[in-house]
C-alpha cells in the first residue's frame, strides 16, 4: 500500500490560485521513497506548491506508477488552475490504485470545472460506491445536478452532504440554493443563514472561537 493518501490524513483539494511565493529552501530528497513522499505531503499541507511539486516528480521519476505521487501532482495542478493537467494526473492514480473514493472526488470536481459534466457525474457516483459516507462526492454531484435542475436528486444529496459535513458552508449554502429552487424559501434562507455562521466563526483566531 502506497504511503499517505487514503488513510486518515488523507489530502484535501480546492481550485484556486495559493501557490507559495516564499523562496524555496528544499534540499536533496530523502533516499528512501517512503519518506520523499512524506515530505511532498507535508509540502503540499504547508502552502509550499512548487516544492511539493518538485518533490512529488522525483517520486515518479523513482516509481513512474506511484499512484499517489501522480495524484498530489493532480492537487497542485488544480491548486494553480491547471485543470485540465489535473484531470490527467488524477485519471492516472485512478489507474493505479482504482478504490480510493477521494481520487474520484477530486477528479468530478476537476471535471466538473472543465465542463465536462456528465463525466464528472459518473465520478462522483463512483465514489460514493466506494464510500457511501463520502460528503465531497455528495456535494459536488448535488452541485452538478442542480445545475441541471434535475432538483429531485440533488436535494436529497445535498442534504446528505449538510450532514456528513455540518462544519461546511459551501454545503449548507447550495443546499439553501435548491431549497430556493423548489420555493421552499423559509428552508432555503435557514440553510443560507447557517452557511454565514460557519463562515462568520471559521473566520475567527483559535482563541476568539
Amino acid at each position: 500500500k502506497t504511503f499517505g493518501m487514503s488513510g486518515p490524513g488523507s489530502i484535501k483539494a480546492s481550485l484556486g490560485n495559493q501557490a507559495f511565493l516564499g523562496k524555496s529552501l528544499l534540499g536533496p530528497a530523502p533516499a528512501e521513497t517512503r519518506a520523499a513522499f512524506a515530505e511532498a505531503v507535508r509540502f503540499h499541507r504547508e502552502g509550499r506548491l512548487k516544492d511539493a511539486e518538485t518533490r512529488a516528480r522525483q517520486v515518479l521519476a523513482r516509481e513512474p506508477d506511484h499512484p499517489d505521487a501522480a495524484y498530489l501532482l493532480g492537487l497542485v495542478a488544480m491548486r494553480t488552475g491547471h485543470v485540465e493537467e489535473a484531470i490527467g494526473l488524477i485519471a492516472k492514480a485512478i489507474e493505479g490504485k482504482r478504490g480510493v473514493a477521494e481520487f474520484h472526488v477530486n477528479l468530478g470536481g476537476a471535471l466538473l470545472a472543465s465542463g465536462r459534466v456528465e463525466s464528472a457525474i459518473q465520478s462522483l457516483r463512483t465514489a460514493i460506491d466506494i464510500d457511501p459516507e463520502t460528503a465531497g462526492a455528495r456535494l459536488h454531484l448535488g452541485a452538478a445536478l442542480l445545475q441541471r435542475g434535475e432538483l429531485d436528486e440533488a436535494v436529497p444529496l445535498l442534504r446528505e452532504a449538510a450532514r456528513l459535513a455540518a462544519g461546511h458552508a459551501g454545503a449548507r449554502m447550495n443546499l439553501g440554493s435548491a431549497l430556493m429552487e423548489l420555493g421552499e424559501s423559509e428552508a432555503a434562507l435557514a440553510e443560507f443563514d447557517a452557511a454565514l455562521a460557519i463562515g462568520a466563526v471559521m473566520s475567527l483566531s483559535p482563541r476568539e472561537r
